[in-house]
C-alpha cells in the first residue's frame, strides 16, 4: 500500500511492484578490486586497509605477524607469483592483473625488473575455455627455462604435481590436494575471486616451438590470490527504505 500511494499517481505499474531485483557488482558492491588474501608457501598474507602493510599468519604455528609489504620482495615464491602475473596475460582478467601487479610492484617487484632477467621465450596460446596462461622464460644470466601460469585455481591445481613448503619443493600429496582444495573453496564462499599461480623448471635446451601438453602438466604450486569489490555502503539506506515498503529485494 506504501508504495502504491507513492508511485500510483505517476504509474499504476509501478505501484504493484512488490520484488526488485539487483545485481551485485556495481550496486551492492563497489566495482574497485581489493586483494584480501594471499597464500604462499606455508603462509596466509592479509593486506591492511593501508597496504604498506600486511598480517600474516604462518599456518603451521599459527603465529600472526605484521609484515611491511617490501618484505615481500625477498621470497623467491612471492617472486615467482610476480613474475607470472607479469608475463601471463588474458584479457578477460586484464583488471585483476593490473591490481595484483601493481600490489606486487609497491613491493619491489616490478615488470621492469623481469623483463632485465628474463627474455619471452613464448607464450602458450589460451583462450575462455583453457582458463591458464602461460609464458616461457629464459634467464638472462644463467640461461634456465621456466614456465610460468596462472588462471583458475581448480585448473592450476589439477596440472601441479609438487608444491613450495618451507621453501622447498616437495611432492604433491592427497592430503596437500585436499588442503590446497579447502583453502580454494573457502575463498569462494567468502565471495573472492581467485587466482593461483604455478610454474615448472624446463630442459636447458631451447625448442623451437613449446607444446601445451608438455609446458602445462607436472606444475609447481606456488600460491593464491583473492580478491573482492568492497561493499557499497551507500547503497544501505535506499535497501532499508524498500524494506519498510514491503519491497524483497534479491540478488542475482
Amino acid at each position: 500500500a506504501k508504495v502504491a500511494n507513492i508511485f500510483e499517481p505517476r504509474n499504476k505499474k509501478i505501484g504493484n511492484i512488490t520484488t526488485i531485483l539487483i545485481n551485485i557488482l556495481g550496486v551492492l558492491t563497489r566495482t574497485d578490486l581489493k586483494i584480501r588474501t594471499i597464500y604462499f608457501d606455508k603462509y596466509k598474507l592479509n593486506p591492511a586497509e593501508n597496504e604498506d602493510f600486511a598480517k600474516m599468519e604462518d599456518l603451521d604455528t599459527h603465529e600472526e605477524t605484521l609484515i611491511k609489504r617490501l618484505e615481500l620482495k625477498d621470497n623467491p615464491v612471492v617472486q615467482q607469483m610476480a613474475i607470472a602475473i607479469n608475463f601471463c596475460h588474458f584479457e578477460y582478467l586484464h583488471n585483476m592483473e593490473t591490481l595484483i601487479s601493481h600490489y606486487f610492484f609497491m613491493a619491489g617487484l616490478n615488470k621492469e625488473r623481469f623483463r632485465s632477467e628474463y627474455d619471452l621465450v613464448q607464450r602458450i596460446k589460451n583462450h575462455p575455455e583453457k582458463k591458464i596462461s602461460t609464458a616461457i622464460l629464459q634467464s638472462v644470466t644463467t640461461k634456465e627455462i621456466f614456465a610460468f601460469s596462472k588462471g583458475n585455481a581448480w585448473k592450476i591445481l589439477e596440472k601441479c604435481t609438487r608444491l613450495y613448503e618451507n621453501g622447498k619443493k616437495i611432492e604433491l600429496s592427497q592430503n596437500d590436494r585436499r588442503r590446497l582444495r579447502k583453502k580454494i573453496e573457502t575463498l569462494y564462499k567468502n565471495g573472492q575471486k581467485v587466482i593461483a599461480f604455478a610454474s615448472k623448471a624446463l630442459p636447458i635446451k631451447r625448442l623451437a616451438n613449446y607444446e601445451e601438453n608438455f609446458v602445462e602438466r607436472e606444475l609447481t604450486f606456488l600460491g593464491i590470490i583473492g580478491l573482492t569489490e568492497p561493499l557499497n555502503k551507500d547503497i544501505i539506506e535506499p535497501l532499508n527504505e524498500t524494506k519498510n515498503l514491503g519491497i524483497k529485494t534479491y540478488i542475482l
